[in-house]
């Protein structure tokens, strides 16, 4: 089953195309018939990772030309009907032009199991600190839900690559959020971003922005 759901998620991604989504080049059977799948090099890594870099000078302009290429692909990704599920830094990663690719074929669940939290059945991890208000009460997913976790990766890439809600364990963050608080607005975050971070957020799925939005949002600050 587990190889059946691996090669399904590359072939649900073989037909993406744009600069910010990674490109599956190819799934070769090996040895014992234990499929991989070949991807681009990613001279960078994730981008989690780059932005924690205490030796890296950073600047907000550059982190928020980030968080626009995030929202360029998961805009692409939802024109598609493609529901990411797991929307994260750890799930973005960096080539060699320093250019975002959106990803995810389950491989940041082996190197950031803390960020993860076993579902009660324990056949899933799920990555709650990320999770919409509707992905954690009712298991629904859909394109708004990604949103929300966009809200988050956004405020990771203002703290450097801090984890979400810090002082809350996993299993607190389905109350903590449905009490109506948020993640708090980052130091060098300004207000403007802050502002749509928080409409990510929003109980009402309706309500929240689209990814068109946000685009159209960071382009202009950029600009």
């Amino acid at each position: 089953e587990t190889v059946e759901a691996f090669l399904e998620e590359g072939l649900i991604m073989k037909d993406f195309s744009h600069r910010n989504v990674l490109t599956l080049l190819g799934v070769a059977i090996g040895q014992g018939g234990l499929p991989m799948i070949v991807l681009p090099f990613m001279q960078h890594g994730n981008l989690k990772t780059y932005i924690s870099n205490p030796t890296l000078m950073i600047t907000v302009r550059e982190l928020m030309e980030f968080g626009k290429q995030v929202a360029e692909g998961m805009q692409y990704l939802s024109k598609h009907k493609f529901v990411h599920r797991d929307l994260a830094l750890r799930n973005c990663m960096l080539d060699e032009l320093k250019v975002v690719k959106i990803a995810d074929f389950g491989l940041s669940r082996d190197i950031y199991t803390k960020e993860y939290y076993a579902s009660h059945n324990k056949q899933a991890l799920l990555p709650v600190k990320w999770m919409a208000i509707e992905s954690l009460t009712k298991s629904v997913y859909t394109v708004q839900t990604d949103v929300w976790s966009y809200g988050v990766v956004l405020w990771e890439l203002l703290t450097r690559g801090a984890l979400p809600y810090p002082d809350i364990s996993n299993w607190e963050v389905r109350s903590y959020v449905q009490s109506g608080r948020r993640l708090q607005q980052p130091e060098s975050c300004p207000d403007e971003l802050y502002e749509w971070m928080s409409r990510c957020w929003l109980a009402d799925p309706l309500l929240r922005p689209t990814f068109k939005d946000l685009v159209d949002f960071l382009k202009s600050v950029l600009s």
